[in-house]
């Protein structure tokens, strides 16, 4: 569908989610987990702030014209899972966002869906303008996730222990090992905490648009114009604490979209949340809090693809 034009805001935005395609199976979070139920979790966490030290700017990664979302959300999860595995903020351009994007659809700008993109990032990737890290400071950034005392001595010793780097590239392609479907808001939370944030499908409802120019969170309205403009790819960022007097109107989530970041009501989620996903990895030395048993998403795997 063509942009909407946010008259308070000054400028447009695109919608290009669609529903996971009903005949694609999807793999259960909860039956790849390594223990029975979910991990324990903060009461309140921001996968930006408190997982990475620092609040990452907003990008609107061509969203404004063309209905890449679901390559966004791609985008602002590999910002917060690369952070941890390389040290640091790794530049992604509008291109980088854009060709991914038109490499999956087929230069078409019809938007997409989490099973195709999932689909295209594990088997060809997602290429970034970051140049690719030396094997020095890969083989680094591993023991220090494993091992941050001893790494830091070696850091501060006079003998600089600092292997032969190999020469950067002029960029890096990224692949995934494979996605989960996440099942109601305490496994969204977790991913929040332990996997980089999820990914959540929506429905948006004409008052939500006006609700988004207006700088209000995104909260159920049942006076509201229920008219809905298409489907949105959003990354679930932070959620807040709940306590024994939250209600579904109180703010759940925090998410990144349209280069800024939204709060949404759970309530708002519960009448227009069509789908929630999460990357899941077999083996990452990279995440020491990675909740996911290698043997049991194999299984899975098997189970589906025979």
């Amino acid at each position: 569908m063509p942009p909407l034009y946010l008259p308070k805001r000054g400028h447009q935005v695109a919608l290009g989610g669609h529903p996971w395609p009903r005949n694609v199976p999807k793999i259960a979070f909860a039956k790849v987990l390594k223990d029975l139920g979910l991990p324990a979790i903060p009461d309140e966490y921001d996968a930006e702030v408190d997982g990475c030290g620092q609040e990452f700017a907003g990008h609107m990664w061509g969203n404004n014209t063309k209905g890449d979302c679901e390559c966004v959300t791609t985008a602002n999860w590999t910002r917060v899972a690369e952070f941890k595995e390389q040290g640091k903020e790794i530049k992604i351009t509008d291109d980088d966002v854009l060709n991914f994007y038109f490499a999956i659809t087929g230069n078409q700008d019809t938007g997409t869906d989490d099973a195709t993109v999932f689909a295209y990032w594990k088997s060809n990737g997602f290429t970034v303008s970051e140049p690719l890290p030396s094997t020095a400071n890969i083989a680094r950034m591993k023991m220090l996730k494993r091992h941050p005392l001893l790494v830091k001595a070696l850091l501060s010793c006079p003998c600089h222990w600092n292997p032969n780097p190999t020469p950067p590239s002029s960029g890096q392609t990224l692949k995934i090992y494979d996605a989960a479907d996440l099942q109601g808001y305490d496994e969204i939370r977790c991913v929040v905490a332990k996997l980089y944030g999820p990914r959540l499908v929506i429905k948006v409802p004409r008052y939500a648009m006006q609700q988004f120019d207006s700088g209000e969170p995104w909260h159920y309205d049942p006076k509201g114009d229920q008219t809905l403009d298409g489907y949105h790819s959003i990354w679930g960022k932070k959620y807040y604490k709940v306590t024994s007097t939250t209600t579904p109107k109180d703010i759940a989530f925090q998410i990144r979209t349209w280069g800024t970041v939204q709060d949404v009501t759970q309530d708002f989620l519960d009448h227009n949340l069509e789908g929630a996903y999460c990357v899941v990895d077999n083996k990452d030395p990279f995440n020491v809090k990675n909740p996911i048993d290698p043997e049991k998403l194999e299984a899975e795997k098997k189970a589906i693809t025979g």
